[in-house]
């Protein structure tokens, strides 16, 4: 079991928005053996745009035995 965390950023420019940032980040966090909770969001800094998202999440390992 281990916890995940990761950041990310970028610099765009363009010839419709001139210039804009784009931050993301992700998180896995064990709650037991099986059981792990995530979580993602995606932002960007453009104006009037809809694309940005945020997602949260649930896995489940189902046990395994020989």
């Amino acid at each position: 079991m281990y916890e995940e965390f990761f950041l990310n950023t970028g610099v765009f420019v363009d010839t419709f928005s001139e210039s804009f940032l784009r931050y993301g980040g992700q998180i896995s966090y064990p709650v037991s053996n099986y059981f792990y909770t995530s979580g993602n969001a995606e932002f960007y800094t453009i104006k009037n745009f809809y694309s940005n998202n945020f997602n949260f999440g649930v896995k489940y390992y189902l046990p395994y035995s020989k």
